[in-house]
Parts: C-alpha cells; sequence; structure tokens
C-alpha cells in the first residue's frame, strides 16, 4: 500500500517519536536480531498468548516464498496456542488469517488449477471474519481467474471500500470492469487508483484502455470510413478527441514510469529474436 511506499499523509515529528517511544525496543528486536522460533515468540509473550499466536502465523507466512515448509510448521504452532484461547475475538481473527493464508500458500505452490481449492480458504476466512479486506480481495481474485468478473467486481469493491489504499484492489477491480466492458466505470476506479497511487503505472494503463474503448464507442455511431471530426457533432467530436488524448496520455505515462519502464524490456528469444513484451496488466 502506499502506507508501506510514499506514505499517506505528512506526520509531525513529534507523532512519530511518540510512536517510536511506544515502540521501544520492538524494532530492534525485529530488524536486528534473526528470525524467532514459534517456541521463542511464545515465551516472551507467554501472558499475552493471543498477540504470540498472530506473530507466529505472521512469521510463517514471511517465509512462504523461501520456506514453505517453514510456513506450514509455523502456522500448525500457530493453530495449537490458538485453542488454547479463551476470547472469542481472538480466536475469530487468528481463524481468519490462518484461513487466507492457507488459500494463498495453495496458489503459491499449485498454480495450475488451484484456484477452486483455494476458493474454499477464503470463503472460511471470510466468513469467520466478514471485515477482512484481504479475504474479499483474494475471493475478487479468483473469480477473476475463473472467469466471472461480475463476482470479481462485487468481491473487490467490497475489498476497496475496507482498505482504499490497496493498489491492487483498483487494479483489479478495474480488470473486471473492462472484462464486463463497463469502461466508464474503469475510468473512474482507475483515476482514482492513480491519484491515490501516482507512480503505479498499472492505473495510467487502465485509464489509457477505458478512454480508448469510450472514444472508440462514440466512433462506431458513424460509418466507419469518416473522420470522427467530420461525422460527429461537434460536441461529440469534442469529446472524441479529449477521450483520445486521455487515452494516448494514460498509456505514455504508465511506459514511462519506472515500473513500466522495467516490465517493458525488450528481451531476447533463444533464437536471437528481439521482442517486446506484452502488456503485463490486462489479459
Amino acid at each position: 500500500s502506499a502506507a508501506r511506499t510514499s506514505g499517506t499523509a505528512p506526520v509531525p515529528l513529534a507523532h512519530l517519536m511518540e510512536v517510536y517511544a511506544a515502540l521501544g525496543d520492538s524494532l530492534q528486536q525485529l530488524f536486528g536480531a534473526a528470525e524467532p522460533s514459534s517456541q521463542e515468540l511464545l515465551s516472551q509473550y507467554a501472558a499475552q498468548p493471543a498477540l504470540a499466536a498472530f506473530l507466529t502465523a505472521r512469521m510463517g507466512t514471511a517465509a512462504m516464498v523461501r520456506s514453505p515448509g517453514r510456513m506450514r510448521e509455523m502456522l500448525a504452532d500457530s493453530e495449537k496456542i490458538l485453542l488454547k484461547l479463551t476470547e472469542a475475538a481472538d480466536r475469530d481473527t487468528l481463524q481468519s488469517f490462518h484461513r487466507r493464508a492457507k488459500g494463498v500458500l495453495e496458489v503459491r505452490q499449485n498454480w495450475s488449477g488451484c484456484w477452486e481449492r483455494a476458493e474454499s480458504h477464503f470463503r472460511e476466512s471470510l466468513q469467520i471474519q466478514p471485515t477482512n479486506s484481504n479475504a474479499l480481495f483474494f475471493l475478487g481474485m479468483v473469480a477473476l481467474q475463473i472467469g466471472k468478473p461480475e463476482d470479481a467486481v462485487k468481491f473487490l469493491r467490497r475489498s476497496l471500500l475496507l482498505d482504499p489504499d490497496f493498489r491492487a484492489g483498483y487494479v483489479n477491480l478495474a480488470i473486471g470492469y473492462l472484462r464486463l466492458g463497463r469502461h466508464a466505470e474503469a475510468l473512474k476506479v482507475s483515476e482514482a487508483g492513480s491519484a491515490r497511487h501516482p507512480d503505479a503505472p498499472q492505473p495510467h494503463y487502465h485509464v489509457g484502455i477505458a478512454c480508448y474503448q469510450l472514444a472508440i464507442a462514440r466512433v462506431k455511431t458513424v460509418q466507419t470510413d469518416c473522420c470522427p471530426s467530420e461525422c460527429l457533432p461537434e460536441s461529440e467530436a469534442n469529446l472524441y478527441e479529449e477521450l483520445r488524448q486521455r487515452s494516448l496520455a494514460g498509456f505514455a505515462q504508465a511506459r514511462s514510469s519506472d515500473e513500466g519502464r522495467r516490465r517493458g524490456r525488450a528481451r531476447q528469444t533463444a533464437e536471437g529474436v528481439v521482442v517486446g513484451l506484452e502488456a503485463p496488466w490486462l489479459p
């Protein structure tokens, strides 16, 4: 999210100092030592078992890419602590986190044909905690992957309402609208995404696609071999040109961004042929 990159708003230094003081030596322990084991976390937070269970699960998910086995072990250790918790709110929060984590692991480990299996984990996560924005987001991703953009839009809209700072939510909601041919709504959500994440190329790219489709829709009302400026009424011709220029600007801004340049670099095939990359954000 923007909070992890450029920040969402200026914060007075005095407020920052209060936060750092409240954290105590937590930052040093987090960044200055080796990763703790499940037993070390349970021992250190013996008086706060719910926190110990969450930190154990969170450390496990952090190891998902480099060590899926370690993730499974730490999730299992966290679940053992969870069974002993007495507060229902603590149990629900942790169970929802566990189900979501297992769904993500399913996707990472078994990409081909895994989305239906992962969906059950995400639905369980959401059933336990209906305000879990991440579970809603992943259900939206499942719906996109299995060809149900209408369902995807419903889940992704709810996810963004709960977490309006999540970049991927804007990107994938726009994809859902584009696949449904709802170009005006795709434009609206992409503009909101680019306003919140101005350095991200994906919202600008989707602005370009949406504006192009909206412009083409106006041209289709007249004969195809006619120049829009000549065939359309003046107001419609002006709107067509505005949409065309916005489309070009969106594509140019996406391509000129740092991420866009990295993704769009040409690559050389084994046969020595230099080719460009296809659009990375929209199938």
